[in-house]
């Protein structure tokens, strides 16, 4: 692990059992038409802040990607941030942040690796921009085992509901980092499930599966 990013984890986390990433930021404009998977949420059940990783003050960054116990975190690299903060003097545009970006798992909606363009794709359930990292090297075989763990283990019971337009609705009970639990529900692109038909079909399903993983 480089020094830098021992040094930005060290006010995260203590724990050993960690996995990493190096990569650079892909701009959601160039990652493709299915950037939009993930958007449409509804949680209930927790108050919880719903924070994640918003990378769009260092787009095309260099980054690590972190998998702790957890959390999905995203640290800019130095050298990009120190780059990125002096053009910031010279430009009209927001100034780099960089403070790490952190998103509680029950957050990552789904994570997935291509292995044609060596690209790591993350989404959320919150609606944010999708994350999508370009790998530097070689395929980071640990870190996509961890991520692939951290976010299946933060399932507890879900269930996918069909609109019967073809579009599907995904309604999962999740894990919290204090064990509480929340119910979502997350709608293909395009479908709003605050939309009246749409709560209608999955409003019963999240009150099945909060009583029956005991989220009620």
């Amino acid at each position: 692990m480089p020094a830098e990013l021992r040094v930005a984890l060290t006010a995260l986390t203590k724990e050993s059992s960690l996995a990493w990433m190096s990569g650079r930021l892909i701009a959601v404009s160039d990652a493709g038409a299915d950037d939009t998977d993930g958007m449409g949420a509804l949680s209930s059940g927790t108050d919880e802040a719903q924070t994640t990783a918003d990378v769009s003050a260092y787009p095309e960054a260099d980054v690590w990607v972190v998998a702790t116990r957890q959390n999905l975190v995203v640290i800019p690299q130095p050298d990009t941030a120190s780059n990125r903060a002096a053009e910031s003097t010279t430009n009209t545009g927001p100034s780099l942040s960089v403070e790490p970006c952190v998103t509680p798992w029950w957050l990552v909606d789904r994570a997935g690796w291509d292995p044609t363009t060596d690209q790591l794709r993350v989404s959320f359930t919150t609606g944010t921009d999708p994350l999508r990292v370009q790998v530097a090297g070689k395929t980071p075989v640990r870190f996509l085992t961890l991520l692939r763990d951290r976010v299946e283990n933060s399932v507890v019971i879900s269930e996918t509901v069909p609109l019967g337009t073809g579009d599907n609705v995904r309604v999962a009970v999740r894990r919290t980092p204090d064990q509480g639990l929340v119910v979502q529900a997350i709608g293909d692109p395009g479908i709003d499930v605050n939309h009246p038909e749409v709560s209608r079909r999955i409003r019963p399903v999240m009150e099945k599966l909060a009583e029956v993983s005991g989220a009620a």
